[in-house]
């Protein structure tokens, strides 16, 4: 596998992070403020999806060149990026489950309160996002660590 494929990737659930409590409050303001609005929540679930998937996606990347950077870096380090990176996998995956269900419920309602729990998870995710981000950032531009392989001299 190429080492470089972590980096690569981890851009997108972190992108996808940070946009998802603005898409999810905007559709739940729509949905909130008419009912027939509400399709518009059909999108919050597939972002939710696409965050989790590629978060897991990142998770296992990770795990596989782990040993690689720690040659290079503090295992304190690596070990707050990896957790940072576990709780984003989860608390994605409780927004991902929140998001379908208040595309589903059948009761307004429950919709409505589900929305609202999926704003609050959707911010905490988007916070892990960027703990996990900090912190891999950490490894790659003050350790020197540039695609799991070191800078070599004048990088």
């Amino acid at each position: 596998m190429d080492l470089s494929f972590h980096p690569a990737i981890v851009h997108l659930p972190i992108g996808i992070a940070m946009v998802l409590p603005l898409v999810a409050g905007y559709c739940a303001w729509r949905a909130w403020s008419s009912p027939a609005r509400s399709a518009n929540w059909a999108l919050v679930p597939v972002l939710a999806v696409i965050a989790f998937g590629a978060g897991k996606w990142a998770e296992e990347t990770g795990e596989e060149v782990e040993e690689l950077v720690e040659a290079y870096v503090d295992h304190e380090l690596i070990h707050h990026h990896e957790e940072a990176g576990e709780l984003f996998v989860l608390l994605a995956g409780i927004t991902c489950a929140l998001a379908l269900a208040a595309f589903v419920l059948p009761s307004e309602k429950a919709r409505r309160v589900a929305m609202a729990m999926v704003l609050i998870s959707a911010l905490a995710t988007a916070g892990c996002a960027l703990r996990a981000g900090a912190d891999g950032g950490e490894i790659v531009h003050e350790h020197g660590v540039r695609w799991a392989v070191p800078a070599g001299p004048g990088s």
